[in-house]
């Protein structure tokens, strides 16, 4: 752990329950939760007066555009006082975000990858999703970001049972780790 006052941040795949996760353990650890994609949301509405939510950004703007908004917000938030932070899945994708948050207490959060994929298609096809073959192309970045995930991570959890089992594993975690009291 380089920074004296960590921030502890979860990233994973979309879908995988990072943001109800993380407002949960912020409660219990009774700290400030930041949500990056609502963040990266507010950042936008601020500069172009006008609410649009990731995945309109992303349809109307293109992704390099998204991602290079979300690379900024993650620059902001990573400055705010230690809280727990819940990224979106790409976030850890570029090589920027990875040095931002490298300093940092990361929780991977995985589920499993067939109830990932039905949750997520559930709202409709996503963009990131390419070619004829929906569960190919999940699978594909699965294993991708996966492995991402997994070498940026202090530790990583299945998300598998209930939220409240998932986030009392975490603080264990945390407190065997020294991390949190």
């Amino acid at each position: 752990m380089q920074s004296p006052n960590p921030h502890i941040i979860l990233i994973g795949f979309k879908h995988v329950g990072k943001s109800v996760i993380g407002r949960v353990l912020a409660r219990r650890l009774k700290q400030t939760h930041i949500d990056l994609d609502q963040e990266i949301e507010r950042l936008y509405q601020d500069q172009y007066q006008i609410k649009l939510t990731c995945r309109q950004i992303v349809q109307q703007k293109g992704e390099i555009f998204f991602r290079n908004l979300e690379q900024t917000t993650l620059q902001q938030v990573i400055r705010r006082a230690p809280c727990i932070i819940s990224t979106g899945g790409g976030a850890p994708m570029r090589a920027k975000n990875r040095q931002l948050l490298a300093a940092h207490c990361i929780i991977h959060i995985t589920a499993k990858p067939k109830q990932v994929f039905n949750r997520i298609m559930r709202k409709g096809r996503p963009t990131f999703f390419v070619g004829k073959d929906p569960w190919g192309s999940f699978n594909h970045l699965w294993h991708s970001r996966e492995k991402v995930y997994k070498a940026l991570a202090t530790f990583s959890i299945e998300n598998s049972g209930s939220v409240a089992l998932t986030v009392e594993r975490i603080v264990e975690m945390l407190k065997s780790s020294g991390i949190k009291n």
